[in-house]
């Protein structure tokens, strides 16, 4: 990846230090931009490096066109790199805000390391560049190598150290993977950020009791994610990583957290996975009302309709992973609301009679049947990516599911089973 260093230039009157960075000092100069170009001589004299300072006309005809001014001094110290101005104008307005931020965006190069120094950076011009290089993370698939900022407030004698404030950058990917795993439940970017944590505590030797148990916890939390993403009933049913989730977090209430980030997640990632419990049918409920929380639309047609097939042989006491029990289950749904005389009744395959006889005196067989049915089609078409001869419209699926959700609950509200799941469910979906 081709480096770019990216820095402002303001009009105050620099004078000359040695900037220190961790124990190698520049030469005296009155421009932070020389001493990151000393500190980062290898790279930015590599092909494809790149040098780009924002200023304004004014710090222009004051720094960069005069006699021993920055341009002279970059270029006599990176004779091989791209070296340019970027002329910006003073930030006293919205329509200037985003003059600046797109001749800043431009200027990133695709798939580069980037640089920022915020050390001139006038007014709000730090928070804009560190916001335009999360944007371009995305965009121009860029890696942030450092932002730094001269600290001349703490300078001691002529020297003044650079702060290296990436922190800031993975600042913004925690509240990225944060959002992501709030709205949708993907908690991948939590794993991808406590890993690094981690490897930077170890390089710090700042390893504590508490980091491995949140690695732990931002696995169990994508292994549950996978789990909804694929429709995984059984495994849903057994429902380890969502209690190992909690007994995770029961430990870090009493150790405390290591990653600041995390922290103020703990409470609304108890609220998610507590009710699950281990081999339990009614974390099938818990898991499509997370469905219909993510979104997950299709997932959740194809849970509900097989956790109504499973709960009802549960119930019976019949073989929920049956081939012929859960065939025996569908075709009888479809049998009882049949539109035409041509679907006969199950019960007339030697197969399927036992099973079809302990349904038949069952009023519930009947209400989830409807639940069951209403969603058929819809799934039958989502599943085939709408080649069907029925097209209903994107939100009919959405709209399907929880109405179907909230049927399927109150049908099982009185089983003792799922009596209190079945409360704290509807409690919830009926205000939505």
């Amino acid at each position: 990846m081709a480096i770019n260093l990216i820095s402002f230039l303001g009009v105050s009157n620099y004078l000359p230090v040695q900037y220190s960075h961790g124990d190698v000092l520049s030469d005296f100069t009155p421009y932070i931009q020389v001493a990151l170009a000393q500190f980062n001589f290898a790279e930015l004299s590599k092909p494809g490096a790149s040098v780009s300072i924002l200023m304004t006309e004014q710090a222009k005809i004051k720094h960069w066109d005069i006699e021993g001014g920055l341009a002279q001094a970059l270029r006599g110290i990176l004779p091989t790199a791209s070296i340019e101005e970027v002329i910006i104008p003073e930030l006293k307005n919205e329509e200037q805000l985003w003059e600046i931020f797109d001749k800043m965006f431009e200027i990133i190069p695709k798939n580069a390391e980037v640089i920022l120094d915020i050390t001139h950076g006038y007014r709000s011009m730090p928070l804009l560049g560190a916001v335009i290089l999360d944007y371009a993370r995305s965009l121009k698939h860029i890696k942030v190598q450092g932002i730094h900022y001269a600290a001349v407030e703490a300078k001691q004698g002529d020297i003044v150290p650079i702060v290296d404030l990436s922190k800031l950058d993975r600042l913004f990917r925690w509240n990225r993977a944060v959002e992501l795993f709030i709205r949708g439940g993907d908690a991948s970017g939590l794993e991808d950020l406590m890993g690094e944590t981690a490897r930077d505590a170890d390089k710090e030797a700042k390893l504590g009791q508490s980091l491995p148990a949140e690695r732990r916890l931002c696995s169990n939390l994508r292994q549950a994610y996978e789990l909804l993403t694929t429709a995984r009933g059984e495994e849903i049913c057994y429902g380890e990583p969502f209690l190992v989730a909690t007994r995770t977090l029961d430990e870090l209430t009493v150790a405390g957290g290591f990653a600041s980030p995390m922290r103020p997640l703990y409470n609304l990632i108890r609220s998610r996975v507590s009710s699950f419990r281990k081999d339990s049918l009614s974390n099938l409920l818990y898991a499509i009302s997370m469905c219909i929380n993510y979104r997950l639309t299709q997932q959740g047609i194809t849970l509900l309709q097989e956790s109504i097939i499973t709960i009802l042989l549960f119930i019976h006491n019949l073989d929920a992973a049956g081939r012929n029990q859960r065939e025996a289950v569908s075709k009888y749904f479809r049998y009882l609301f049949r539109n035409n005389d041509s679907i006969i009744n199950p019960r007339e395959e030697e197969k399927f009679f036992d099973i079809i006889e302990a349904l038949e005196l069952d009023p519930l067989c009947e209400s989830l049947g409807v639940a069951f049915n209403a969603l058929r089609d819809l799934r039958n078409n989502i599943n085939h990516a709408g080649f069907t001869l029925a097209q209903p419209r994107p939100d009919r699926f959405e709209k399907a599911l929880k109405e179907q959700f909230i049927a399927t609950l109150t049908a099982l509200a009185e089983h003792s089973e799922f009596k209190e799941a079945c409360g704290l469910l509807l409690e919830k979906h009926k205000k939505t």
